[in-house]
């Protein structure tokens, strides 16, 4: 009887035990996530103390030589929360989210031939999951420029307390036609966080649009093309990557090559943002430049999509209304 008791005892002892270390887990686990999430706020912070100046900076030479430094600090820090709180060195966290929602890390623990038939299966419903993994791929690039201390915009402008950069103006393959990408990184621009259905979402409301003017050697006006919002818009960026720098908008334009003949153009990006408060600010930002060779078409290859308009002679040659107005 004695010993039924202390078998019992000893039973009740190991329960209360288990239940002890698994609350003291659990409770550890909520202590190590608070304690990041606290940290990972506190990177956020620092940050938003000193983006200010280099949003503003009015110069383009100052701009470019203060950026590298500016990032240098911010991604010392992002590597001191990696450490201590080991996180993914690699920041690809959200691809391993898109596979388990596609099934795709299922496929890797199946005999190969269950597994090929599981691919075939998913293929046919993964041009969502494609489109997911290329929009992190773009955010990851412009991400591992900043942190690797090779960001060098091509262009860059401020108005209004955003800066506006051409990350990068590369000619890229889209669709079987070569494209000029444009690629952009806007800082600053007025956000909030909303509640739809029960999930926080983070809204941006800021519109774009640009208008280039093509000018041929005699500095007149060739042609002109007009767009609307960026492609591949991410107004969160943080959301696929949590220590991205915040209060950023990526995006690009995949533009026409433009004719031979084109030897210059101005580029005009306008933006349209309003606070949550209800502020609005009309930001417009001109980049002059040559027509680089790898825009241009070759000598007497067709300008697809163009058509023809009847024109002003003032507007076609600004030059020949300057010189009848000094007459």
């Amino acid at each position: 009887m004695n010993r039924n008791i202390l078998f019992v005892l000893l039973i009740i002892v190991g329960f209360f035990t288990a239940a002890g270390v698994i609350s003291y887990r659990h409770f550890d686990m909520v202590d190590s996530q608070l304690e990041k999430e606290l940290d990972l706020a506190r990177l956020q912070h620092g940050y938003l103390e000193r983006v200010g100046w280099v949003r503003a900076i009015p110069d383009e030479k100052a701009y470019q030589d203060e950026v590298p430094n500016f990032f240098r600090w911010y991604f010392a820090e992002v590597d001191k929360h990696v450490a201590r709180f080991h996180e993914n060195k690699e920041f690809t966290d959200y691809l391993s989210e898109v596979d388990r929602a596609s099934g795709r890390d299922a496929e890797k623990n199946l005999p190969p031939a269950v597994g090929q038939k599981l691919s075939t299966a998913l293929d046919k419903k993964s041009n969502s999951v494609a489109e997911r993994k290329a929009f992190f791929d773009l955010e990851k690039k412009t991400f591992d420029a900043f942190r690797g201390g090779h960001y060098r915009p091509v262009f860059t402008g401020t108005s209004h307390g955003m800066r506006l950069d051409v990350a990068s103006d590369d000619v890229t393959v889209v669709n079987a036609k070569p494209k000029v990408r444009v690629s952009m990184v806007l800082w600053g621009a007025p956000r909030e966080v909303i509640e739809v259905e029960g999930a926080k979402r983070m809204r941006t409301d800021v519109a774009f649009s640009s208008n280039w003017k093509l000018f041929d050697v005699k500095n007149k006006v060739y042609g002109e093309v007009n767009v609307g919002n960026l492609a591949m818009r991410n107004d969160y960026p943080e959301r696929l990557i949590p220590v991205f720098p915040p209060q950023m908008v990526l995006g690009h334009y995949d533009m026409d090559l433009v004719p031979s003949t084109v030897d210059h153009m101005e580029i005009t990006f306008t933006l349209t943002a309003r606070s949550p408060t209800g502020g609005q600010a009309d930001a417009v930002y001109s980049w002059k430049l040559p027509t680089p060779a790898e825009w241009k078409l070759r000598p007497g290859e067709a300008w697809d999509g163009a058509t023809e308009q009847v024109r002003a002679d003032e507007e076609i040659n600004p030059a020949g209304k300057k010189k009848s107005a000094l007459k």
